[in-house]
């Protein structure tokens, strides 16, 4: 387990999405447990690779597999989702995590804040900040930059 995790982690950080998903496979044909570590490396390097769908699929797959989503595979997602330039699906992501757990983390909060930011829905932006506020996380800067934007695209100044 630990030398396919290993593997596919390095096929993630190499941008080697196919070798990272041919990998995957490889561990379910020859009965190596799935672990969570492999499925997330896999799942980033899909989303590294623009293979959103794939990516989509393995993050669905988890629960059937026994494996268990986390803040971070979401925020991998969430990522992967704005650099495709698919901001919906990023924000999805966020309201289907804040729906049925895990509690989201100030990479997922970023992650959304930043689709919101994107696609000029301040008042979504400003929600989620004020939100992220009341959780305990503790922003940054960068937060406060993306809400502020968030505010100047939707023309918001007097805010």
């Amino acid at each position: 387990v630990v030398a396919y995790s290993a593997a596919i982690s390095a096929c993630d950080k190499s941008g080697q999405w196919q070798s990272a998903l041919g990998l995957f496979a490889q561990m379910s044909s020859r009965g190596v447990p799935l672990d969570p570590i492999a499925c997330t490396a896999a799942i980033s390097a899909c989303g590294r690779g623009l293979q959103l769908d794939r990516m989509l699929d393995l993050l669905r797959g988890m629960p059937r597999r026994g494996l268990g989503r986390d803040a971070v595979v979401y925020g991998i997602a969430m990522n992967a989702y704005e650099r495709g330039k698919q901001l919906n699906q990023a924000i999805g992501l966020f309201d289907e995590m804040r729906e049925r757990g895990p509690r989201p983390n100030l990479v997922t909060y970023s992650a959304a804040i930043s689709a919101c930011e994107k696609s000029a829905w301040w008042e979504k932006a400003l929600l989620l900040f004020q939100e992220l506020r009341r959780s305990g996380l503790q922003s940054d800067a960068v937060l406060y930059s993306a809400a502020i934007s968030a505010c100047e695209k939707g023309g918001r100044w007097d805010l």
